[in-house]
């Protein structure tokens, strides 16, 4: 069976690929994967082949300008969570879809072309791409083969209402469709429809996931935060407890060095009796000016590193969310962007963690830490949470199911 993986040009979007996709080789199946040249290094660095399509275009930069331009500046960009997007007046919610949608669909744009040829070519049995590929559905759609959405955390996406990738109940299908997107499905002879997957590959228990994800298929999250060396001071017996402080990978690219808040989070850990590990991307490292007493780490995997931790701190990503989960860690979450609040707030309600909102940031980020360290509860609510993802299916047994997607479904 040939298997087509198709990524955001975005690395905490390829990186819950890779267990399903290496799943798929250990049965003996043939996989590529396929985007654009700037996520050919990380791909390859999974031991994955790679086809590039979609050359010249760079959706992040576009991203952040747009939103930029259309919701009048960064803060009242990370101010909203899900539940304040839905609750816009019906203009303002388009403006705002319109503002996180445009980039994306000039990144359909450009894909579509490459990504049908190759389809055409390659002929594979079966495409799972993550959400944010409008062009995915395109390349499926013509070839007559199953889509599968790859999840990378909760599903804002459906929820919000994306195109083709609609919850059942949530909105109209000419509310979420842009013109543009649809004239570019017609002139590939596709007809616009609410959803399109015949099934979501979702990495979250259910606790952690939004209700209503369609054709849910659950997968145990596998953590891979790229490839590394275990550093041999993690091998050592270490009686104080270790605090990982991490800003993730892409929070600092999307909204810039003024929503960095690492100097913060050291500052309220410095009356804290803990080794504290600051894990940061190389782009990052220059914001640093003050590192006393931490030990600081480049481009170190989560995996590697959050087994040895008794807490984690950090944005809200979900790659870091669910990592730590995943080994049990309680988490302390202070997201900046949609998503992020989703995530922190999920993680929150399952009692493995404290979500602080933007306008509790002073004072409560320490309040959060100390709360969380002291207050065993948390403890016991992340090694459940632990518990609720070890019981999801394993990515080779998702293979075996995946296997049996009817081709003509949904």
């Amino acid at each position: 069976m040939r298997v087509l993986f198709v990524t955001m040009p975005i690395v905490p979007h390829f990186y819950p690929m890779v267990s399903l996709a290496w799943a798929f080789r250990a049965a003996g199946h043939d996989v590529r994967v396929a985007g654009q040249p700037t996520i050919h290094r990380v791909v390859t660095g999974a031991g994955l082949p790679v086809v590039s399509v979609g050359d010249g275009y760079k959706p992040e930069e576009d991203m952040m300008n747009t939103l930029r331009r259309l919701s009048g500046g960064v803060e009242s960009i990370t101010r909203f969570g899900m539940d304040e997007v839905l609750n816009l007046p019906v203009g303002a919610r388009r403006r705002f879809a319109e503002a996180r949608i445009a980039p994306l669909v000039r990144l359909a744009e450009v894909m579509a072309r490459d990504l049908v040829s190759f389809v055409e070519f390659w002929k594979p049995d079966l495409i799972i791409a993550d959400p944010l590929v409008f062009a995915a559905p395109i390349a499926a759609e013509i070839s007559g083969v199953p889509f599968v959405r790859n999840l990378w955390g909760p599903d804002v996406i459906a929820r919000l209402n994306f195109p083709g990738q609609s919850m059942t109940g949530m909105g109209h299908l000419q509310d979420s469709w842009p013109e543009d997107l649809v004239e570019l499905y017609r002139s590939f002879g596709v007809k616009v429809r609410s959803h399109y997957a015949a099934a979501s590959i979702d990495p979250c228990p259910t606790s952690l996931q939004l209700p209503g994800v369609p054709n849910r298929i659950p997968m145990r999250y596998v953590p891979y935060n790229g490839s590394g060396v275990l550093p041999s001071w993690l091998t050592e017996r270490n009686d104080r407890r270790r605090i990982c402080v991490t800003w993730g990978t892409s929070t600092t690219r999307l909204l810039g060095d003024s929503g960095f808040l690492v100097p913060q989070i050291l500052d309220a850990l410095r009356g804290v009796d803990a080794e504290i590990v600051l894990a940061i991307g190389e782009p990052d490292r220059h914001l640093i000016t003050d590192s006393t007493g931490v030990r600081i780490v480049e481009n170190l995997p989560l995996n590697l590193l959050l087994p040895s931790c008794s807490l984690v701190v950090h944005p809200g990503g979900a790659g870091t969310m669910l990592t730590a989960a995943v080994h049990g860690i309680p988490q302390v979450g202070l997201p900046q962007i949609a998503d992020q609040h989703v995530n922190a707030a999920q993680l929150a309600a399952t009692g493995a963690g404290i979500n602080v909102p933007r306008d509790s940031y002073q004072g409560g980020i320490e309040t959060a830490i100390r709360e969380c360290l002291s207050d065993n509860r948390f403890n016991e609510s992340a090694r459940r949470l632990r518990w609720d993802m070890l019981r999801q299916p394993t990515p080779a047994s998702v293979v075996e199911q995946l296997l049996a997607l009817d081709p003509y479904l949904p």
